[in-house]
């Protein structure tokens, strides 16, 4: 596994451990309380309706998250450091590849619209890539009908609607998109 794997695997499998203790201690009729996951970040006392059991993690009061170190989209493309591009063998409508060539972790935002390609779409999922990583990530066609064009993505156009986004982020529905295009 790739090191940035490796981190998203560990905070899952953290994650649902804490999951697993919230939901246990609810079950015998305890009650959980926050505790402190690291330096900066906090586990509030879980949240729990029926057998699902949610462990709210924010951070500290006071501990500053530096958004610089982050990459976004827009400033990826503009200074070329971040390529977008359809798959190789002519493309897919619900893959391209994300190449982050910069020296910073890169955030994609679910519902951000990217044109170019063989036809525009929206990113389907909230991401981060890290330095140098290169991945497929799943995407939404928001351009019905054309399906001609270069391998590149050239820039974003913002975000789509709400509806829009709830279409592609949370029900995997392409079909959804399109109708709320239309």
């Amino acid at each position: 596994m790739r090191p940035s794997r490796t981190l998203r695997f560990v905070k899952l499998a953290l994650c649902t451990a804490l999951a697993l203790l919230a939901r246990r201690s609810h079950a015998a009729g305890e009650v959980g309380g926050a505790f402190e996951l690291d330096q900066s970040n906090r586990v509030l006392a879980p949240v729990v309706y029926r057998q699902l059991a949610i462990l709210p993690i924010v951070k500290k009061q006071g501990v500053a998250v530096d958004a610089r170190k982050y990459l976004t989209l827009d400033e990826g493309l503009r200074t070329k450091s971040v390529r977008v591009l359809e798959r190789t063998g002519g493309g897919d409508v619900n893959h391209v590849v994300v190449e982050n060539n910069s020296d910073r972790p890169l955030f994609l935002l679910g519902g951000k619209v990217i044109l170019g390609g063989q036809q525009d779409r929206i990113l389907g999922k909230d991401t981060v890539l890290a330095p140098k990583e290169v991945a497929t990530l799943e995407v939404y066609c928001v351009e019905h009908g054309r399906w001609r064009g270069e391998r590149g993505f050239t820039a974003t156009g913002g975000m789509a609607s709400s509806k829009i986004r709830a279409s592609a982020k949370y029900a995997n529905d392409q079909g959804a998109v399109w109708s709320g295009v239309a």
